[in-house]
């Protein structure tokens, strides 16, 4: 079976980019599928191609409907598989969807609107979804919005959970390279992992863990992560946040955590296993819709603590592998409770691990393979 997969892709900093790469691996291992990637060209010099993996650099931010779909039928695939996400990409992007000439389209809603606020949204795509012979989710919740709001049928959904390297990202991971890289001592550690945007809670974490601080200040905060390279410029459409990080510094230093809190800023990924080892509790102080650092945090065996919503109920089973929170106070009970009590935050780490071997990238790939061949048989 030969497959294009349309998408965002590595080096490109973004989180559907690197769920892609990670899911086209995993893919490849089957000798019997050939992957090709269309995706946006870049200044830097491409890597060698893994086996049964080709990549072709040929879209940019103005590429028309037109254009992206004489590049898919160049491909000639059997199936065309589009990685969606609902600001990822111009309106007009979409309809490329118009133009396949019968190569069935498979699409990935990484998230979806689900009001007329964004309106302007709405019309590319339904016409995407409509266009789509299956539309994959991450969550119930996705689904959800999916069906009530847009009006598509759930013979059309298929949920599948988001992948995980279950052998990179384990319990067993030694992170002594990465804490001596980064002065990290072995005190207790609180992790954050991303990118470093204003929705994503960290002046949330910051106060809570001033709260924490007072009681218990050989707890430490990692913060793992950085703003995104031409943030507002590329395919992105956030307001521009280049000068977020030293927002974010700033006021820690104001509410005098600073001297506490470790700003690694952006993590290689060989050293991302190792930067989840040395977490003692991964936290998620945001609104979760599906999340990669989530699922690292789950194959690393770590417990969670995360911003009550259906996102993070998805992964965390309350007072089970984590805490569902919705105020500093419970923030700061959830992460001082697992200080004091090893055992339960071990036995919490455990229910993670398990959690996460239900979901790793080969698990994920077998099912994305058999969806395919749902539509070609």
């Amino acid at each position: 079976m030969k497959v294009c997969m349309l998408t965002t892709y590595p080096p490109q900093m973004c989180g559907v980019g690197d769920y892609t790469s990670e899911l086209c691996n995993a893919m490849a291992k089957n000798t019997e599928h050939k992957i090709d990637v269309l995706t946006f060209k870049i200044n830097k010099t491409e890597k060698k191609n893994k086996k049964n993996i080709d990549v072709h650099r040929k879209l940019n931010i103005d590429s028309t409907p037109e254009l992206i779909g004489k590049e898919i039928k160049k491909i000639k695939p059997d199936i065309a598989h589009f990685q969606s996400t609902t600001f990822g990409y111009p309106n007009k992007f979409n309809y490329f969807s118009d133009y396949l000439a019968g190569i069935p389209l498979i699409t990935t809603v990484h998230d979806t609107p689900w009001s007329y606020r964004t309106f302007y949204k709405l019309k590319s795509l339904r016409n995407l979804y409509n266009n789509s012979k299956r539309l994959i989710v991450h969550t119930n919740e996705i689904r959800d919005k999916i069906n009530n709001f847009h009006k598509i049928g759930t013979d059309k959904l298929f949920k599948l959970p988001h992948g995980i390297y279950t052998k990179k990202y384990n319990p067993n991971v030694d992170s002594r390279k990465f804490k001596k890289w980064y002065g990290i001592n072995d005190d207790f550690n609180l992790l954050f992992f991303g990118f470093l945007r204003p929705y994503k809670g960290l002046k949330f974490l910051i106060k809570s863990y001033k709260k924490i601080m007072k009681k218990n200040n050989k707890i430490k905060l990692i913060i793992a992560g950085d703003v995104p390279k031409n943030d507002g410029r590329y395919l992105f459409k956030f307001k521009k946040t280049s000068n977020y990080k030293n927002e974010i510094i700033n006021y820690a230093k104001k509410l005098g955590v600073y001297h506490n809190t470790f700003f690694t800023g952006y993590i290689k990924d060989s050293m991302m296993p190792m930067c989840f080892a040395s977490a003692d509790v991964v936290t998620f102080p945001y609104k979760v819709t599906q999340s990669g650092p989530m699922h690292r945090a789950l194959g690393s065996g770590k417990p969670l603590v995360a911003l009550d919503c259906l996102g993070a109920r998805e992964v965390i089973r309350n007072e089970v592998n984590g805490f569902l929170i919705d105020t500093e106070e419970k923030f700061v009970k959830s992460v001082l409770f697992l200080y004091e009590n090893q055992s339960k935050r071990l036995e919490m780490g455990n229910k993670s691990r398990e959690i996460a071997e239900g979901m790793s990238w080969e698990n994920v790939s077998n099912r994305t393979f058999s969806i395919y061949k749902s539509i070609l048989e």
